[in-house]
């Protein structure tokens, strides 16, 4: 997961849970339904089981969901969480993506301007 995590570019929500016995991620599965529902064109997400990675991970209670942006993890938030608070912070990672590509596009743009006005010949 961690390799994954560092290759991706984008938005990335992690989730932590048991597959067993967990009442906060059972409550949590409708939401986390919704959200990949909604935001699986623009956010990548990945289901991890808690056990396996709580050694890996500052993992503190089940669930744990790690929010990642171009592989550096910018939030983390532990427990049961209103679909507004995660959507909310979706919104913010997809917004940055955007705002990514605009200015990597923009970058791209200004140095074929440069390229084409130093090929434009100078007359006296």
């Amino acid at each position: 997961l961690e390799l994954e995590l560092s290759l991706h570019r984008g938005p990335t929500l992690v989730e932590f849970v048991q597959d067993f016995n967990c009442a906060r991620c059972d409550q949590m599965a409708p939401t986390m339904d919704d959200l990949r529902a909604g935001y699986s064109k623009e956010v990548k997400f990945h289901r991890v089981s808690y056990l396996s990675a709580r050694n890996q991970y500052p993992l503190s209670i089940c669930p744990t969901y790690l929010l990642v942006f171009d592989g550096q993890i910018v939030k983390q938030l532990s427990g049961n969480q209103p679909y507004p608070i995660l959507a909310a912070m979706l919104d913010n990672l997809v917004a940055a993506q955007t705002q990514s590509v605009n200015d990597s596009d923009e970058s791209l743009v200004s140095e074929k301007e440069r390229e084409d006005d130093a090929e434009i010949p100078l007359s006296n």
